[in-house]
């Protein structure tokens, strides 16, 4: 039953595609050429549409600090290590995961905590996630 729900889950994300690969030497015309870009951190959004009430998501799940001045809870993930800011709206920040697909991953499974935790029992269907920013280190 467990697996059905995740599945469920992973059907509703509809995860936007990347911009195409970019020159690099066209951007960075004074680049060494033997660097290499790696991926140091992501910033993406996603969007449960609907209304999370953050205190009881705050009382309720692990490592989730309610900040009610800043109408946001903050919840940490250890795998894949990234935090999470999530607004009462739905509307959820993801920074810090070390590549797109960690994104994903940390995608599905907030969205999976927030909805055991909130007792959703229907599928959440308007779930959408975009990245919004790739932050990279020439090596």
């Amino acid at each position: 039953a467990a697996s059905q729900r995740l599945a469920a889950v992973r059907g509703a994300l509809r995860f936007e595609t990347v911009p195409p690969r970019v020159d690099v030497a066209k951007m960075f015309p004074d680049a060494n050429e033997t660097a290499r870009p790696r991926i140091v951190n992501t910033l993406c959004t996603l969007s449960l549409g609907r209304v999370v009430d953050l205190r009881v998501l705050a009382c309720n799940a692990r490592n989730v600090e309610y900040d009610p001045t800043r109408h946001a809870a903050v919840m940490r993930l250890r795998e894949p290590p990234c935090a999470a800011l999530i607004r009462i709206s739905g509307a959820v920040t993801i920074a810090g995961a070390a590549s797109v697909p960690a994104a994903k991953r940390a995608a599905v499974l907030i969205a999976r905590v927030v909805r055991a935790v909130m007792g959703w029992r229907d599928e959440l269907k308007k779930v959408t996630f975009a990245v919004k920013s790739i932050m990279v280190r020439f090596d």
